[in-house]
């Protein structure tokens, strides 16, 4: 049993272009995470120890992750 040709060649079409609409969503999911982890402050505060332990002297939990986007201590 074969397919009708319009029917085939949707399917076809189908099978190309769902892999590349993916390949384009997770580029466009990694470049926001990019811009997210660019906006974190904490590499030119003052505050910020570059010790593995201890990174940030007033906000440690809070230090190299999202939540230090605002930081209402960031010292330049």
């Amino acid at each position: 049993m074969s397919l009708p040709p319009p029917l085939s060649m949707m399917i076809a079409w189908l099978l190309l272009l769902l892999p590349l609409w993916t390949v384009g969503r997770a580029i466009a999911a990694i470049l926001h995470q990019a811009q997210q982890m660019h906006r974190i402050p904490c590499h030119n505060c003052r505050f910020y120890s570059g010790d593995p332990y201890l990174k940030c002297t007033v906000h440690p939990r809070h230090a190299l992750t999202e939540s230090a986007i605002n930081c209402p201590d960031f010292k330049g």
